[in-house]
Protein backbone atom coordinates (compact mmCIF):
# COMPACT_ATOMS: atom_id res chain seq x y z
CA UNK A 1 0.00 0.00 0.00
CA UNK A 2 1.35 3.41 -0.93
CA UNK A 3 1.07 6.15 1.65
CA UNK A 4 1.49 9.87 1.49
CA UNK A 5 4.72 10.83 3.31
CA UNK A 6 2.85 13.77 4.88
CA UNK A 7 0.56 11.40 6.77
CA UNK A 8 1.21 8.51 9.10
CA UNK A 9 0.24 5.15 7.70
CA UNK A 10 -3.40 4.43 8.48
CA UNK A 11 -3.95 1.64 10.94
CA UNK A 12 -6.17 -0.96 9.35
CA UNK A 13 -6.37 -2.81 12.61
CA UNK A 14 -7.30 -1.16 15.85
CA UNK A 15 -5.56 -1.33 19.17
CA UNK A 16 -6.74 -4.26 21.26
CA UNK A 17 -7.75 -3.73 24.86
CA UNK A 18 -6.97 -6.18 27.64
CA UNK A 19 -10.49 -7.63 27.42
CA UNK A 20 -9.92 -8.53 23.75
CA UNK A 21 -12.26 -5.89 22.35
CA UNK A 22 -10.83 -3.57 19.73
CA UNK A 23 -9.97 -0.09 20.87
CA UNK A 24 -10.27 3.13 18.90
CA UNK A 25 -8.26 3.84 15.79
CA UNK A 26 -5.18 5.90 16.46
CA UNK A 27 -4.77 7.54 13.06
CA UNK A 28 -7.24 9.06 10.65
CA UNK A 29 -7.28 7.81 7.06
CA UNK A 30 -5.31 10.29 4.91
CA UNK A 31 -8.30 10.90 2.61
CA UNK A 32 -10.45 11.93 5.56
CA UNK A 33 -7.65 14.04 7.01
CA UNK A 34 -7.23 15.79 3.65
CA UNK A 35 -10.99 16.39 3.46
CA UNK A 36 -10.82 18.26 6.78
CA UNK A 37 -7.94 20.39 5.52
CA UNK A 38 -9.64 21.10 2.18
CA UNK A 39 -12.93 21.87 3.93
CA UNK A 40 -11.14 24.34 6.18
CA UNK A 41 -9.52 26.00 3.17
CA UNK A 42 -12.94 26.36 1.49
CA UNK A 43 -14.23 28.28 4.51
CA UNK A 44 -11.46 30.86 4.14
CA UNK A 45 -10.80 30.63 7.87
CA UNK A 46 -7.46 30.11 9.55
CA UNK A 47 -7.08 27.21 11.96
CA UNK A 48 -7.60 29.68 14.80
CA UNK A 49 -10.69 31.09 13.11
CA UNK A 50 -12.13 27.62 12.61
CA UNK A 51 -11.32 26.75 16.23
CA UNK A 52 -13.14 29.86 17.43
CA UNK A 53 -16.15 29.11 15.21
CA UNK A 54 -16.44 25.45 16.26
CA UNK A 55 -15.15 25.30 19.82
CA UNK A 56 -12.61 22.65 18.79
CA UNK A 57 -9.04 23.46 19.76
CA UNK A 58 -6.61 24.58 17.08
CA UNK A 59 -4.24 21.76 18.01
CA UNK A 60 -6.97 19.11 17.71
CA UNK A 61 -8.09 20.45 14.33
CA UNK A 62 -4.51 20.48 13.10
CA UNK A 63 -3.81 16.96 14.36
CA UNK A 64 -6.94 15.64 12.62
CA UNK A 65 -5.96 17.33 9.36
CA UNK A 66 -2.58 15.59 9.58
CA UNK A 67 -4.20 12.23 10.34
CA UNK A 68 -2.70 12.09 13.82
CA UNK A 69 -6.02 12.09 15.71
CA UNK A 70 -9.42 10.51 15.16
CA UNK A 71 -12.35 12.78 16.04
CA UNK A 72 -15.07 11.90 18.52
CA UNK A 73 -18.65 11.55 17.36
CA UNK A 74 -19.40 15.01 18.77
CA UNK A 75 -16.50 16.58 16.88
CA UNK A 76 -17.50 14.79 13.66
CA UNK A 77 -20.96 16.35 13.84
CA UNK A 78 -19.46 19.80 14.32
CA UNK A 79 -16.98 19.33 11.44
CA UNK A 80 -19.63 18.04 9.01
CA UNK A 81 -21.71 21.17 9.58
CA UNK A 82 -18.90 23.72 9.83
CA UNK A 83 -17.01 22.46 6.78
CA UNK A 84 -20.07 21.49 4.73
CA UNK A 85 -18.54 18.08 4.04
CA UNK A 86 -19.93 15.87 1.28
CA UNK A 87 -21.97 12.77 2.12
CA UNK A 88 -19.17 10.27 1.45
CA UNK A 89 -16.69 12.13 3.66
CA UNK A 90 -19.30 12.61 6.37
CA UNK A 91 -20.08 8.89 6.36
CA UNK A 92 -16.38 8.02 6.46
CA UNK A 93 -15.84 10.25 9.48
CA UNK A 94 -18.91 8.87 11.23
CA UNK A 95 -17.66 5.33 10.65
CA UNK A 96 -14.32 5.91 12.40
CA UNK A 97 -15.41 8.41 15.06
CA UNK A 98 -14.66 7.47 18.62
CA UNK A 99 -17.43 7.52 21.19
CA UNK A 100 -17.35 10.28 23.79
CA UNK A 101 -16.56 9.37 27.38
CA UNK A 102 -20.23 9.28 28.38
CA UNK A 103 -21.06 6.99 25.45
CA UNK A 104 -18.27 4.61 26.46
CA UNK A 105 -19.46 4.65 30.07
CA UNK A 106 -23.06 3.88 29.09
CA UNK A 107 -22.03 0.99 26.85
Amino acid sequence: MLTDPGHPAPMSDTATKEDGHPGPQRYLDPRLADAIRVGKERTGLSWRGLAAATGISTAHLNHMSLGKRVPSRRVVGILINALDLDYETAQGLRAVATPTWWERRAG
